[in-house]
């Protein structure tokens, strides 16, 4: 087995398959997801400064597939870790179709997030704390969960058709990016697992592909209520398999709208009202029997919703708004930063 890892993109609830005849998510306190949805269960800190021990039982992965399995981490009392992982997958260039995430318990973690490199970065197996969020950014996501609800438990985040996997690279330098928030006074051991399944690049024939549509950098004043709206113009033909969405606590609402070539816009997805669980488990609308066509010269709007009820300003990574989306025909990641694509040779693609 080789090590490595991508970005998990966790949602509440049970499947939450919709169809391109039934394109509008519903709103999600009115759905019957929503009732599923729980925040994990915190472990107790006992005792300042005591050691809670989070570290997760994680199981192997698939036979020949990967196994990821950076170093555990402590998190200090009343600190937040941002800790990176390196390495390269050598292997074949491959097709990803089973996709395991394994996260400490307890509602600590942030994220998990299997980043693409572009440079050299650091050595393989090595782990330090992650470089500069600007830096980070440029490093974008390689697989994320497409199909399901992801949630604690689930064995394969990856549901796409028949023929259609997410692409590996041989020679794919990668960085696990791993976040956790300690608001207690004891120090947490926490650790990361990725498991992955593969299937040979002969069997694929078509490339899915993680898209992230970014609003950059949020900036809220004291008390502030405020909406950031930006299209993301399709360069080519595609059928998207999912749409997900990522803000903080001082998130109100997300809608995300399918501007369509003659200007119309048709709602497709709505959350309202947020709630701060789906900063780590956000809602998805899956696309079944072949994904919900766009066609070129179209857009995704995204609407994120704040209210800063503090009197303190807020700023990214405290506050975000980024729409996840997993489509295909594309054989690589890309990244729409407020309506500009970011050029696909700058983006990391290995070889």
């Amino acid at each position: 087995m080789v090590s490595l890892w991508f970005m998990v993109v966790m949602s509440c609830g049970s499947t939450g398959t919709t169809d391109s005849s039934d394109a509008m998510a519903d709103t999600v306190a009115d759905s019957p997801n929503a009732a599923d949805t729980a925040a994990p269960t915190i472990p107790t800190c006992e005792r300042d400064g005591d050691v809670l021990d989070l570290r997760p039982d994680i199981p192997d992965a698939p036979d020949g597939g990967i196994a990821i399995r950076p170093p555990h981490i402590e998190v200090p009392p009343f600190s937040q870790a941002f800790w990176c992982y390196w390495g390269t997958y050598t292997g074949p260039t491959t097709g990803v179709t089973v996709f395991q995430a394994i996260q400490s318990p307890g509602g600590y973690d942030h994220h998990n997030m299997l980043r693409a490199v572009p440079d050299q970065g650091e050595p393989d197996g090595y782990m330090d704390v992650c470089p500069d969020s600007n830096d980070m950014f440029h490093y974008g996501p390689l697989v994320q969960a497409t199909g399901i609800e992801p949630k604690p438990g689930a064995t394969n985040w990856l549901d796409m058709p028949d023929g259609v996997a997410m692409k590996l690279r041989q020679n794919q330098k990668w960085v696990l990016d791993m976040h956790y928030i300690n608001p207690t006074a004891c120090t947490l051991l926490v650790q990361n697992g990725i498991n992955i399944g593969m299937v040979p690049a002969e069997e694929v024939e078509n490339w899915a592909a993680p898209i992230r549509l970014d609003a950059g950098v949020i900036e809220l004043e004291p008390q502030e209520v405020k909406t950031v709206e930006f299209d993301c113009e399709w360069p080519t033909d595609l059928n998207i398999l999912s749409v997900g969405s990522h803000m903080h606590e001082h998130g109100t609402h997300y809608v995300v709208d399918h501007v369509k070539r003659d200007g119309s816009a048709e709602e497709i997805y709505r959350v309202d009202p947020w709630q701060p669980e789906y900063r780590d488990f956000p809602v998805m609308v899956n696309y079944s029997d072949g994904g919900m066509p766009v066609l070129s010269g179209e857009a995704f709007r995204t609407s994120c919703n704040y209210h800063n009820q503090t009197d303190e300003p807020v700023g990214f990574p405290d506050e975000m708004c980024t729409t996840f989306v997993a489509a295909y025909p594309m054989a690589d990641p890309r990244t729409c930063m407020l309506g500009e694509w970011v050029d696909p040779e700058n983006m990391p693609t290995g070889r």
